[in-house]
């Protein structure tokens, strides 16, 4: 198969999704590069809205760190500081995948894309759940 040409081969959807998720993962493994085998100290005061607003953690407080951790391959650390980062990080680099497969002329079906929505909408939703009900 030949790589078709840029603009006539992803929509604007796929394009944000695989250029927004290449930035956060490559993001994400710099900082990883960055802190590994280092004491990184983190500002005193969190850079959260949720703590800054209301004094209270969100679901996703802890999230930037847990990428990290998952990336420096530490997982039972990045679970621990939010169980959905590893599950998030992973599928920000399906997306990436599959995105440039579809960029190289493969075929990736509306249903995978749809599916991958909704487990990641539950995840988020479930996240949010556990941590405001049960956490």
């Amino acid at each position: 198969m030949t790589r078709a040409a840029w603009p006539d081969s992803l929509s604007i959807t796929d394009r944000i999704l695989l250029i927004g998720s290449s930035l956060f993962v490559g993001t994400t493994g710099l900082m990883a590069a960055l802190t590994s085998g280092a004491s990184v100290s983190l500002p005193a005061r969190s850079l959260c809205w949720s703590q800054r607003l209301l004094g209270r953690e969100c679901p996703g407080c802890e999230l930037t760190r847990s990428f990290i951790a998952t990336a420096l391959g530490d997982l039972n650390r990045a679970f621990e500081l939010n169980p959905i980062g590893p599950l998030l990080l992973a599928i920000l680099i399906v997306i990436i995948v599959t995105r440039a497969a579809k960029w190289l002329g493969f075929r990736w079906p509306q249903a995978a894309d749809t599916a991958l929505a909704i487990v990641t909408v539950m995840i988020l939703l479930g996240r949010t759940a556990w941590f405001y009900l049960g956490g």
